[in-house]
């Protein structure tokens, strides 16, 4: 279920304890495959189902007023929770690191060069900031899809991935 007073649901957010990225809206998602059966990361003391997984693009706020964009990889879709999540330590791992001198909260590459503005927002980690009463339509510009080198998985169309969570969610009744 959705927290509608959640200000930051459509936002995206940097998070240093993330073992992986997670989206909640599969319409940020592209290259979208099915999880595996039994798929699920915990959410506090609950279990989360993992819908499936893809790839998902922000915007990041760059010094000189243009933005950035940031492709994620091997993206988590979970339906069920309120955030959009970014893992810094897969960001780390892409040789992306956190920048918090005092006067910086910033992302940078490892050569030290500016990446993106990180945001503190309702004292969160911003690296997305979007409204709940924005539209949907002015982040699509950005989701282009890359053209991937990597092996192509089978794909998983919205209608199939819906029914697939419908039926999922009937049997756990």
């Amino acid at each position: 279920m959705i927290a509608e007073g959640y200000p930051l649901q459509e936002s995206v957010l940097l998070d240093s304890g993330a073992t992986l990225h997670i989206f909640r809206d599969m319409k940020r998602m592209k290259s979208l495959r099915a999880a595996p059966i039994g798929d699920f990361l915990w959410s506090g003391t609950p279990q989360v189902p993992i819908d499936g997984y893809g790839e998902a693009r922000i915007i990041l706020k760059s010094g000189d007023g243009l933005p950035t964009y940031l492709t994620l990889y091997n993206v988590a879709l979970c339906t069920a929770l309120t955030k959009n999540l970014v893992s810094f330590s897969k960001l780390r791992k892409r040789g992306y690191w956190w920048d918090t001198k005092p006067g910086n909260n910033c992302l940078r590459r490892a050569d030290r060069s500016y990446l993106g503005e990180v945001e503190e927002i309702n004292g969160q980690q911003v690296l997305e900031y979007r409204t709940s009463y924005e539209p949907a339509a002015t982040l699509r510009a950005a989701l282009i899809a890359e053209v991937s080198s990597k092996p192509r998985q089978r794909k998983l169309s919205y209608g199939l991935l819906q029914e697939r969570i419908l039926q999922e969610h009937d049997q756990s009744l």
